[in-house]
């Protein structure tokens, strides 16, 4: 039996024409249907030298719970599949909508200013837009993030997060609640605090950093958590909520850290 789905495309015209299709056999092992998707890829790639860029073609399917942002392209993608929980939800309080998806609004818009992205300009051209003065400036707050973040040991494991390695996800993550906290708090100069949600006994700022940490929420084997030490460019999840609220003024003032607290540190890394 045969089974065949279309090349993902946003356009159902361009599908149903395109000569791409791929093609599955369930009297095949799973890896030579592997090696037949790598095959048409690798054909479907070539067809698209010396044409000129699709801008408008989808970085991601619209069922994908996940973001990007293509320097390249200089676009961000949202597909629907993220536009539910933990992410969203219409019935959500404006507080947990922005230290959602909000967040993950800001984490693609900053990837825009990261060590990677800073490199292309609004055209998505590769080239140096930045002043030597900037560039310095910048570099030198990336430095904290790195040792920030290769500081930390790994629950469960006797290593620490490659801060070199996770330097782009880490800023996007830090710039990303940076801005969403700011933009829910001009939302609120302008439509007055929210209502207390009942038996809730959380503060809108709370129910902010609450709606930032559940996104993060799982679980991993210990191996599984070593592999991504090794290779994944984003830190485990765990520390991709306590890296970017320790840096964050607003936190401990929404829950009356002490001086002394870890999640309140005398320095803070901020580079957006």
């Amino acid at each position: 039996m045969q089974h065949s789905s279309l090349k993902r495309h946003p356009h159902a015209s361009t599908v149903l024409s395109s000569p791409f299709q791929y093609k599955f056999n369930d009297s095949e092992a799973y890896f030579d249907n592997v090696l037949r998707i790598l095959k048409l890829k690798a054909k479907e790639g070539f067809s698209l030298l010396h044409r000129e860029v699709d801008k408008t073609e989808w970085d991601l399917t619209a069922t994908t719970a996940d973001a990007t942002y293509n320097p390249t392209k200089n676009t961000i993608t949202f597909p629907a599949g993220i536009l539910q929980p933990p992410f969203y939800n219409p019935q959500y309080s404006m507080s947990l909508k922005y230290g959602a998806i909000g967040t993950v609004i800001g984490h693609e818009i900053v990837h825009g200013f990261d060590n990677e992205g800073r490199n292309y300009d609004k055209d998505g051209n590769k080239r140096t837009w930045w002043s030597r003065a900037t560039s310095r400036q910048f570099e030198q707050h990336a430095a904290g993030i790195v040792d920030q973040y290769s500081s930390y040991l790994v629950e469960g494991t006797n290593l620490t997060i490659n801060g070199k390695l996770t330097l782009a996800e880490n800023i996007a993550d830090n710039g990303g609640i940076q801005a969403a906290f700011k933009a829910y708090q001009t939302w609120v100069q302008t439509n007055d605090i929210e209502p207390v949600l009942p038996g809730v006994p959380f503060t809108h700022d709370q129910l902010f950093f609450i709606g930032f940490a559940q996104m993060q929420c799982r679980k991993s084997r210990p191996e599984s958590i070593v592999e991504s030490l090794l290779s994944d460019v984003h830190s485990p999840a765990k520390y991709r909520v306590i890296g970017p609220l320790s840096n964050l003024e607003y936190f401990p003032k929404a829950y009356n850290c002490s001086t002394t607290s870890k999640m309140n540190p005398n320095k803070k890394n901020v580079i957006w």
